[in-house]
């Protein structure tokens, strides 16, 4: 099983990673931001949605709470696309703050909308999803960056621990 200290780890790795994304992203011009890519989840006022929608939703569900899906038309912006994903940022890094092993171990049920029976996750399952599945958009957010001639950036996990002092240390 995956410790408290290694999913701090990886979520440090997923923010940090997403905030060189969103500096990336700040040299766009809002119509590039909003512009329809026929790919994925769209533009990447729409990437950005679904990542947060699914960061929040799951950090609610392990929470053993309900959330309503976010609606693309209630991030008109840049602006208020970055605020509700440095909203969502802050909540996953508390919640994570705040992980321990009954967190990690503990199994949920899961109704998966497409399925007649209920599944089970543990939490520290659904916690390492997150993480991957962040690296998944960031993989495409990066593309369509590149695409339109702004600057990217690696996403690798050990460059990441690499560069911050994270590395294990022998001896």
């Amino acid at each position: 099983m995956i410790t408290k200290d290694a999913i701090a780890s990886l979520f440090e790795y997923h923010y940090a990673r997403n905030r060189e994304i969103w500096t990336s992203m700040m040299t766009l011009s809002e119509a590039q931001f909003m512009q329809d890519v026929p790919y994925s989840h769209g533009s990447l006022q729409q990437q950005w949605i679904h990542m947060i929608d699914d960061d929040a939703k799951w950090l609610a569900f392990l929470m053993g709470a309900n959330m309503a899906r976010l609606a693309t038309f209630d991030y008109p912006t840049r602006e208020s696309v970055k605020l509700a994903y440095d909203k969502i940022e802050a909540s996953a890094l508390d919640f994570v703050a705040q992980v321990d092993e009954t967190i990690l171990k503990l199994v949920y049920q899961w109704h998966v909308p497409h399925m007649a029976e209920i599944q089970y996750v543990a939490g520290w399952e659904v916690l390492l999803h997150m993480v991957n599945h962040g690296t998944d958009h960031r993989a495409q957010i990066l593309r369509i960056l590149h695409d339109f001639g702004a600057p990217s950036s690696d996403q690798d996990l050990l460059g990441y621990w690499l560069s911050s002092g994270r590395l294990a240390r022998q001896g």
